[in-house]
């Protein structure tokens, strides 16, 4: 879908549907009057005749043809107050895609006067209007025969010309996190009898034809084995697909300063190996990738932004199947890292391929190491839907994270990350093992991963589990938290 501002006078511009959202105790603004009087007093008459009256959560109370240049008038009823909360403007904002997909128009302009945020201003809500209403319109039919495409092609927004420099700007910005987030998506949906190691390797050399600051490094099993990757290698060696470590260095500043270093889990598809998973609900474990599929998409949003910072992207992508050569609870592996790890289950793979990455990420000295994860049910248990969980033992960093998240509304809550969890994870045969008791099943995940990140390191756990994906979302893949780590990359570059 297309996004484009206009300074157009509102009663010259040709536009199948205007959209008016109006507030019940409010006086109209300048624009809103404007239209009241060019239509005879339309919008007085129905706010006068109680139909607006808060009582309704952000519906669309009309839809008439007004005497604004022809236009179709849809007045959507925006509550008792201007001033809304984050949740109520994504309401509002969705019951307004709702209603225009109801009619044949094939253009859209919405006037945002009338609607304020709290804690946010009106560039801030341009943003978040254009990633909202995106998500509204995505679509994911690449294997579907007969594709009914939305009638609806283009949304304006009205500015003046002081602001319109900025506003365009503004506006870019949300497109280029929008492609982002939809690239996310698309891999995420992508069907795992396509979506292998292999074509996740193919996706990393196809993005960084279209970049000259993007490089692309591809280890194969033999690198990797090289490298002493075995919790790596284990998981997958129950699968005809191939294994692989997939880098993408983004140079995005001249400087030679540290780069900060985002480590996306990529199991493609996950059975549970020999600690098979149950038949219900399996196949959304295709899903499983969606940590990998995070750095593609916030590597490519920041390609669109043109970001001035150094950013690597490190992607261990397998396929965990169960196989006469599968990995077995009772193994002891050796990892990178040198220490080893007790296989007490063998569908707690995700951090197998993690901690040999994390190891391996130390080689780039990093600023910053952050890793994103659908790592444990235990996480979709604590948090559901809603919150990313956020584990680190850095106090900057999670402030930098949380105000990233607020800013982006891509909620994210701090879990803790205490020493006393992590004797839960101790092995009595090997220096710990990989699953811990059924209690804090998240934290001890963070807690095992912890063990290979040193010290003083800035390092967080992002676990996705209940966020990246979502049973109940007809479009599956949320593309969450890219537009989280895309702002905190935003902030960041500006301390370069």
């Amino acid at each position: 879908m297309k996004f484009s501002l206009t300074t157009q006078d509102i009663f010259k511009l040709k536009t199948d549907c205007l959209v008016l959202p109006v507030v019940n105790n409010a006086p109209f603004s300048m624009i809103t009057k404007k239209i009241d009087n060019y239509s005879a007093g339309l919008l007085s008459k129905i706010k006068n005749s109680g139909d607006i009256d808060g009582s309704c959560e952000y519906t669309a109370l009309f839809l008439e043809k007004s005497s604004v240049a022809n236009q179709r008038l849809l007045v959507i009823n925006a509550g008792k107050t201007k001033k809304l909360s984050v949740d109520e403007l994504k309401k509002l904002l969705n019951a307004i895609f709702a209603a225009l997909k109801t009619t044949n128009s094939k253009t859209a302009t919405i006037i945002l006067d009338e609607i304020s945020v709290n804690g946010h201003d009106k560039n801030w809500l341009l943003e978040q209007t254009v990633i909202t209403l995106s998500a509204a319109a995505y679509q994911f039919n690449d294997y579907k025969s007969n594709v009914k495409s939305l009638s609806l092609e283009e949304i304006n927004f009205i500015t003046n010309k002081a602001n319109q420099r900025k506003q365009q700007k503004i506006l870019q910005q949300a497109l280029s996190l929008v492609v982002g987030i939809n690239f996310t998506k698309d891999l995420g949906n992508t069907p795992c009898n396509i979506a292998t190691p292999s074509y996740l390797v193919k996706q990393a050399k196809n993005l960084a034809k279209q970049c000259k600051k993007l490089s692309v490094k591809v280890l194969n099993e033999p690198d990797l084995e090289r490298l002493k990757m075995n919790t790596l290698l284990a998981v997958g060696q129950g699968s005809k697909q191939a294994s692989h470590l997939i880098e993408l260095h983004y140079k995005g500043s001249t400087t030679n300063k540290a780069p900060i270093v985002l480590v996306g889990k990529g199991v493609t598809f996950d059975t549970g190996g020999i600690s098979l998973k149950p038949a219900a609900n399996m196949k959304d474990l295709k899903y499983d990738m969606c940590g990998g599929a995070t750095v593609f998409g916030v590597v490519r949003a920041i390609i669109e932004q043109d970001l001035p910072i150094n950013v690597i992207g490190l992607i261990p992508t397998v396929e965990n199947m169960p196989d006469g050569n599968s990995f077995k609870p009772g193994d002891v592996i050796t990892s990178m890292s040198g220490q080893t790890v007790e296989i007490v289950n063998t569908d707690a793979e995700g951090r197998l391929i993690l901690c040999d990455t994390l190891t391996y990420a130390k080689k780039f000295k990093p600023k910053t190491v952050i890793d994103i994860a659908t790592l444990t049910g235990a996480m979709m248990v604590a948090l559901g839907p809603i919150n990313n969980g956020l584990f680190t033992t850095d106090d900057n960093l999670a402030k930098d994270l949380q105000q990233a998240a607020k800013n982006s509304t891509d909620k994210t809550w701090r879990m803790p990350l205490e020493i006393d969890y992590q004797k839960m994870m101790d092995s009595k045969i090997a220096d710990m093992q990989n699953c811990g008791p059924r209690d804090a099943g998240s934290v001890t995940a963070a807690c095992f991963l912890q063990r290979f990140v040193n010290a003083e390191q800035s390092w967080a756990h992002l676990d996705v589990a209940g966020t990246a994906h979502q049973r109940n979302n007809p479009i599956g893949a949320t593309g969450r938290p890219v537009p989280l780590l895309v702002e905190y990359l935003r902030q960041q570059s500006k301390k370069y």
